[in-house]
């Protein structure tokens, strides 16, 4: 079956947004979501693999460069959409192995945030967790998970010079809006920050 691409969808029409964000999965197809609420000039862009009714799981692609995995919130989602001027960019992205990633996601249930960072709480790598409407140091968070309570995480996090904080973050589950692994920034980190437990 010939793939169709799907223009912007319309801001808040949100039966629409998870139809082409469904579309895009069963055709393995290259997406682009707006958050305009969030931050009007950024759209994130790859291919989706899993979605349930408050979650978004997506293979990240920039640049022709993979960059892990995203787990946002629908309600969050202002347009989803791709082009006809996609495909080539597409072609390239599945010839440069981006699309066959897909399988090697480690994250299976998406029900919420609570779900996800349960299966991350023994993950060996840095996680990324963001609170965008949270307008203090939660805005973002890049280190490990230290325990996991009913509605908050206690998150240990480590600064621009790879120096861990004294303190645990204290993260409230309902006021995380992305959750990102194996992204490229990252990965970097996880090759030269000491291991939290030799801090």
């Amino acid at each position: 079956m010939q793939k169709e691409h799907q223009e912007k969808t319309p801001k808040n029409n949100i039966e629409e947004i998870i139809q082409t964000i469904k579309d895009h999965i069963e055709n393995k197809m290259f997406i682009r979501i707006e958050r305009a609420q969030i931050d009007e000039n950024e759209k994130i862009e790859g291919f989706p693999l899993f979605q349930s009714e408050k979650l978004l799981l997506i293979s990240k692609v920039v640049d022709f460069r993979d960059e892990g995995f995203l787990i946002m919130r629908i309600e969050d989602i202002t347009e989803a959409y791709s082009k006809e001027s996609d495909t080539f960019y597409e072609e390239i992205c599945v010839k440069e192995g981006l699309q066959t990633k897909m399988t090697e996601n480690p994250i299976t249930d998406i029900t919420d945030f609570t779900s996800v960072i349960r299966q991350l709480f023994d993950y060996n790598k840095f996680i990324t967790i963001q609170c965008e409407y949270t307008k203090n140091e939660l805005y973002y968070s890049i280190g490990t998970i230290s325990s996991i309570g009913k509605d908050v995480i206690k998150f240990n996090n480590f600064d621009k010079m790879g120096i861990w904080e004294d303190t645990e973050r204290l993260i409230s589950l309902n006021e995380i809006t992305l959750v990102s692994i194996e992204d490229y920034y990252s990965s970097v980190f996880y090759k030269y920050v000491k291991p939290f437990s030799e801090n």
